[in-house]
Parts: C-alpha cells; structure tokens; sequence
C-alpha cells in the first residue's frame, strides 16, 4: 500500500512524541546489548482457489493449527527517534533508510552497529541494488541518489520530473520508478536521463522485473506486465477485491511466481506469468500485509500486526513463525537470515530459522 509523505510524517511525529531517552545518533551503534528470544511457530493450513486473469475470487481463509519449530529474534536498536522504511544486502553489510533526517546506513550484520552515515534525499524510502550502486528513491524531493558501497559516498543524485511513491526495479539496463503521476519512468543509470515513461492508469504501488518483463501494481488495475520492447502494457491480471475494496501493496518475483499483496482485500495473490493464471490466498480478518520477500522456497509476508509468515511457494502452506514485529515496514533476507526493518525506534531485527 502506498504510503504518502503525510501519512509518513504523522508516524514520524508519534514516533518522535513516544519515544525515551538515548542515543539519536545511528553511528553511535547499539546502546546496550538486546537479548534474543526463541519464537514458537505455528501453521495457517490455508485454502486457495485457482483464478483466470479476469477473476481472482479469495478463498476461505484457513484454521489456525500448531507444530513445533522455533526461530530467534535478535533486535537492534539504531536510534530511539528515526523512522526505518526499508532494507538492502550489500556486500555482507545490511543497508537501510532513514526518512527524517534523510539518510542511509550501513550497519554490521555481526554487531548490530551503524559504522557509515551517508545523507541523500529528503524522505528516503525504497532502497535498491542494482549489481554495482545502491539506489535510494526519495520522496520528498522528487530524486534519486546513487551510492557507492564501496567508498560509502554518493556519486550522483538525479532528479525525477514527478514524485517517485518509492517503487524501483532495474532491468538490467534501466532503472524504472514508480511516481504519483501514475506512471512508471525509466532513468538511464549512467547518464541520470530519463528515456522513457508508461502511463499505468492508476496509483503505482510497486514495481518489479521478472527477468524479461517490468511488472506494476496499481490501484484499480491489479498487476500490469509491461513489454520492455514496445514499452507498453499487454498483460493485466485483475486481482481479487473484497469489501473493502482493493489496494495492492508489495510485489516480488521468486524465480518461478509473482506474488502480490493486498491490504484491504486481505489476500496474498500467485501469479504465473507464462500462463497469466492467478491462484488467491484469502488470509483472513484483521490481516494487513505490509511487505513481502522470498527465498526462492518461500514467500515471507510482513504483516502490519506484527505478525511474520512463512508461505511455501508450491503447496501455499502458511506457517505463523512470530508476532513480535509490530511497526515493521520491511523484510529482505540474505540467504540465511531474514531483516526487518521496525518504524520507530529505528530498529533492524535479525531473525535466524533454528
């Protein structure tokens, strides 16, 4: 779900009005160590229904059930002011954005501590590696930075002719951005130029690259592939509503799926985009997914809750692994761990599958 810089600065400013003492300086690394914790899971045997492009019914949602498992929580907190919006692995260091004070740190996976500040646009929010540079998108300002990894410095900062909502992809060649004008620009990462722009027709919430086409989902159209040839769209796969409606929010490429989420529809969409068949897992009252990412076997869904579930890509068995991660905003992993990011206090929890 789009996130709007109003929404995002009255978050700030309960944040920066409930929180305590300490350290505001993210260089300044933990302020105490913060003990771990092990996390009883329990699976979600969840129902699903296969859909067309053009219909995408939710199924029931599923019975909650138990087995045993465990995963370990290990949080640390970067500072007791700032707002967390998303994260990156970069050569072995985890890369996030802070939106207030416009910046990006890189922290030590080892020890939880910021060890580089570097500043960028005004309200930064989605981050991106590209193979060589992080890419942060940043609201406020209407710009892209681009950032080296390896000197910790900023070597170019572009500006984007409309207001990017905080969508990036890179399709090997081009840098694409999704902006509150309701289209999809592409920026040429080496010259900052932007060649190309696709009116999506409604508002982007994420974009994403398959390995041969850009997808898109917005508002009122469901998930938009877009032909990188003709730099049109030729494929919509309309996704399911309830009654409160439809508002996609992440969407993520596993190798094999697409997988989109849905607030208000409270669904989980699977999409094969060979066949363009969708499959919809309806998952529930009072859910509110928040972020999405997968390990190539399973899809991770974030919920604004707190809650984290593990989705097998195959058979779509969910499996609740923890509810303690209210205020979270972002979720990557690295191939052994996952990493969120919580809102405010600014913190980033490692969590290590025993």
């Amino acid at each position: 779900m789009r996130v709007s810089a109003a929404l995002v600065g009255a978050v700030l400013a309960g944040v920066l009005g409930g929180c305590g003492g300490g350290s505001t300086d993210p260089a300044d690394g933990l302020e105490s160590p913060v003990p771990t914790s092990a996390v009883t899971v329990s699976d979600v045997d969840s129902s699903v229904q296969s859909s067309s492009a053009s219909s995408g019914t939710a199924a029931s949602s599923g019975d909650v059930g138990s087995t045993g498992g465990s995963v370990t929580l290990e949080p640390f907190e970067l500072s007791s002011t700032d707002l967390l919006l998303d994260a990156v692995l970069v050569d072995g260091s985890v890369w996030v954005s802070s939106f207030a004070p416009g910046e990006v740190w890189r922290v030590d996976p080892a020890s939880g501590a910021s060890d580089a500040t570097i500043g960028v646009g005004q309200g930064p929010k989605r981050l991106l590696f590209d193979g060589t540079s992080i890419w942060v998108a940043s609201e406020l300002d209407s710009s892209l930075t681009r950032i080296d990894p390896t000197s910790n410095s900023v070597v170019a900062t572009v500006p984007v002719e409309a207001r990017p909502v905080g969508s990036l992809a890179f399709d090997g060649a081009l840098l694409w951005v999704g902006t509150f004008d309701d289209e999809v620009v592409a920026i040429d990462p080496g010259t900052g130029e932007q060649v190309a722009s696709v009116d999506v027709g409604g508002d982007i919430a994420d974009v994403v690259f398959d390995g041969t086409d850009l997808w898109v989902v917005a508002d009122g159209v469901g998930a938009a592939r877009i032909d990188l040839d003709t730099r049109a769209i030729d494929q919509v796969v309309e996704l399911a509503e309830s009654a409160f409606g439809s508002s996609p929010g992440r969407i993520v490429w596993d190798g094999t799926w697409l997988w989109v989420s849905d607030g208000p529809a409270r669904t989980l969409t699977r999409i094969n985009p060979s066949t363009m068949i969708s499959e919809v897992v309806d998952l529930g009252f009072g859910a509110s997914p928040s972020s999405l990412a997968s390990d190539g076997t399973s899809v991770w869904l974030l919920d604004a809750s707190g809650s984290l579930e593990r989705i097998d890509t195959n058979t779509l068995e969910r499996v609740e692994v923890t509810d303690q991660l209210a205020g979270g905003t972002s979720i990557t992993q690295d191939g052994e761990n996952l990493w969120v990011t919580i809102g405010g206090p600014a913190t980033l929890v490692r969590i290590r599958p025993d």
